[in-house]
């Protein structure tokens, strides 16, 4: 049997980081991961020789995420909770867990949406539109904070300046040589 095409090795610190920005803490995500690697081990035909290992390795760890979430809701409400003073790891908790899944897939991972639909197993326009909607709650809510904070929009059209930042949130480490960019 072909091994497929990358080595798992060289997924795993992306698959963590995308882990630990979902879940909203290191070691929420790392309970996931887990969970998501136990179950390669027990069931190494989830992932196709011949193929790329990183979009099939996303898939089963959401597999195992949306499984998880309905079967073991104490794996989230036993790990400790992070609130970094970190306005983006704030706003992406805030985001419906769909949205935050296809945002951190497209923007922090570089998926394309192709990718992201066939990760999550949804329409390719779906995980377009669910983008869309995601970066513009986060603006949003970054545009809100900084108001809050003092900060002052003088005039209506202010809004469209302001850009969601598109590093990781503080509590994810990105490996050097991966940037942020989604294609369209």
């Amino acid at each position: 049997m072909n091994a497929p095409k990358t080595d798992l090795s060289e997924v795993l610190p992306y698959l963590r980081r995308y882990a630990h920005a979902l879940a909203g803490s290191p070691s929420k995500g790392d309970a996931y991961l887990k969970l998501c690697l136990e179950t390669y081990l027990h069931e190494p035909h989830r992932l196709r020789a011949g193929r790329s290992i990183k979009p099939q390795l996303f898939a089963l760890f959401h597999d195992v995420w949306s499984v998880v979430a309905l079967t073991m809701p104490q794996l989230d409400e036993a790990a400790e909770v992070d609130t970094p003073d970190d306005p983006l790891a704030i706003g992406l908790q805030c985001l419906p867990v769909l949205k935050r899944q296809v945002f951190l897939l497209g923007r922090l991972e570089g998926f394309s949406a192709a990718e992201i639909a066939a990760i999550l197993g949804i329409d390719e326009a779906d995980a377009r539109r669910r983008l869309d909607e995601a970066t513009a709650l986060l603006r949003r809510r970054m545009i809100d904070r900084h108001l809050l904070q003092g900060g002052a929009a003088e005039a209506e059209g202010e809004d469209d300046d302001f850009e969601v930042p598109l590093q990781a949130p503080s509590f994810v480490r990105r490996p050097a040589n991966r940037a942020p960019a989604f294609q369209g």
